[in-house]
């Protein structure tokens, strides 16, 4: 899967995807978009299946999800989100059975840079003065940061909120989803929204034992990452409350599992806010 990222970004102008895979249209006001077109030809996801990689067949064997969140259909009787709404096109079941059938799937979650880098204007402080995103990732924006710690994949988590059904109905079998997106990045006290989120990194995949913390299903072992130069890596839970985040203290966020070596979690342009790590 690096090696297609990588290729991707050769062959489109150092872009490592063409946005998030969501086929829910956001519309033209939107700061922050869903996807950026239909799930068949636009996405992280569907860069890759234009490319003749079957990413249905790259899912991580050990993971409780065996799809997508954003496949979830209205016909699977779960929280509709490829037919939810405003779309870019519709998807009867039987068609979203045969992307499923044609390798447009996955159980990874993706970076938020990889999506969107990061808002604009990056020293908006205020809601009111963003204008957007930036765009999906680009070699260039990572001259301050080095790849091997920028993070575009990444084991996923299974969500379970309740009242909420994350599920995809599939040739007879009713299987847990994992998310597709991290969400957006955490206001600095006093500056921008430039603090990557990165709990929807889960602890699914791997040998630990099996946890359910907040509504969120996963193992406690940690979680596989795949990082801007290619290579991949684990990210091991260390403090045990079993999720990857942190908290402000003294006006530093402090992720609790990893360093700013291991996983950077700033604003990429800059090189700024990551704060500090585990010791």
């Amino acid at each position: 899967m690096g090696i297609g990222f990588n290729s991707f970004a050769v062959d489109n102008r150092g872009d490592y995807a063409s946005g998030a895979w969501d086929n829910r249209d956001s519309g033209p006001g939107a700061i922050v978009p869903n996807g950026l077109g239909p799930m068949d030809t636009t996405g992280w996801v569907a860069d890759q299946v234009l490319r003749e990689t079957n990413m249905g067949e790259l899912l991580c064997p050990s993971s409780e999800a065996r799809f997508s969140q954003n496949l979830q259909h209205s016909g699977d009787n779960a929280a509709p989100r490829i037919d939810d709404g405003a779309v870019f096109k519709s998807f009867t079941l039987d068609e979203r059975n045969d992307l499923i059938k044609r390798g447009f799937n996955t159980n990874y979650t993706a970076s938020w840079y990889l999506a969107h880098t990061e808002l604009t204007p990056r020293n908006a402080t205020r809601v009111s003065q963003l204008k957007g995103v930036l765009g999906p990732l680009n070699d260039r924006w990572m001259s301050h940061v080095s790849p091997s710690s920028v993070p575009l994949v990444a084991d996923g988590r299974v969500d379970n909120d309740e009242g909420v059904l994350n599920v995809v109905e599939y040739e007879g079998e009713v299987t847990q989803t994992a998310k597709e997106l991290v969400d957006a990045p955490l206001k600095v006290p006093g500056g921008p929204r430039a603090i990557q989120k990165y709990d929807d990194f889960g602890f699914n995949h791997g040998q630990g034992r099996l946890v359910i913390f907040d509504g969120s299903e996963g193992r406690a072992s940690g979680s596989m990452v795949l990082f801007a130069d290619g290579h991949v890596g684990p990210i091991k839970e260390q403090n045990g409350d079993r999720r990857f985040d942190g908290e402000f203290s003294d006006g530093v966020f402090v992720y609790d599992d990893f360093t700013r070596n291991d996983m950077f979690g700033g604003q990429l342009t800059t090189g700024r806010y990551h704060g500090s790590g585990r010791n």
